[in-house]
């Protein structure tokens, strides 16, 4: 008559629980229009928040159910000194399942944090070879034009003024000369600030790769604390087992 009486009342407070859900999803806030949210972005901040309050009641909801599933399955031939070992045994299994659920999350955190780290290191050898293969281009172009103006200025070092023809001849000879150095110049700003912006790049890029590292390292702390965690919890419940299977044939 015991267990039938319990076993009603784990079942109507699961469908409360289940119902509790519901409501709280129902209790979702309606979409709002763009022009209506604060432009300080205090929306976006008060969404965060609930979605955290909604984790945390999953959580809470999935640690109750796990406590009710363990009542139902209760031995009903334990003695009543026995409860208190019961429960934390209940208590032990709840706190281990949650730990593994909150190791699994962390090990899938940290395969996303090594996932980004790999495409990062791609974009950056992908953004250090197009902006080496613009540099070589430009050095090219250089190395071209300072030839021409190095074969101009040996034409004119060794040409004799009266074989130029006339003086016409002779200052657009010089133009030329003057035409192929502006442009040498011009070309020489134009590397340098390629140059600036390429180193520019390797430093946000090494930027980003170190608080990708640094975020990556972060969720392996926290995924090895929390691995740790769940063994030790683990150890502590075959303990609370083994004391109960010896007193009370749980």
């Amino acid at each position: 008559m015991e267990d039938s009486r319990t076993s009603d009342i784990s079942k109507t407070t699961l469908d409360l629980v289940d119902l509790s859900t519901n409501e709280n999803d129902a209790s979702a806030p309606p979409a709002v229009d763009d022009d209506s949210l604060h432009p300080t972005g205090t929306r976006g901040f008060c969404v965060k928040e609930y979605e955290e309050q909604m984790q945390l009641l999953k959580k809470e909801n999935f640690n109750l159910k796990l406590r009710l599933y363990f009542l139902e399955e209760k031995n009903p031939n334990i003695p009543e000194g026995a409860e208190t070992l019961y429960k934390q045994n209940i208590d032990l299994k709840v706190e281990v399942d949650s730990l593994e659920k909150d190791v699994q999350e962390k090990q899938d955190l940290l395969c996303q944090a090594s996932k980004a780290l790999e495409l990062l290191d791609v974009q950056k050898s992908n953004d250090l070879k197009h902006s080496q293969m613009k540099i070589d281009e430009l050095n090219q172009k250089v190395e071209s034009l300072e030839h021409e103006v190095s074969s101009l200025q040996d034409a004119l070092s060794n040409a004799n003024k009266p074989n130029l023809g006339n003086d016409t001849g002779y200052a657009d000879f010089l133009g030329a000369i003057d035409n192929r150095d502006i442009e040498l110049q011009r070309k020489m700003v134009e590397i340098r600030d390629v140059e600036k912006k390429f180193l520019e790049q390797i430093s946000d890029m090494n930027v980003k790769v170190k608080e990708l590292q640094d975020q990556k390292k972060v969720i392996e702390e926290r995924a090895s604390n929390l691995d740790y965690d769940n063994s030790e919890m683990k150890d502590k419940l075959s303990q609370v087992e083994a004391t109960m299977t010896q007193q009370v044939g749980f």
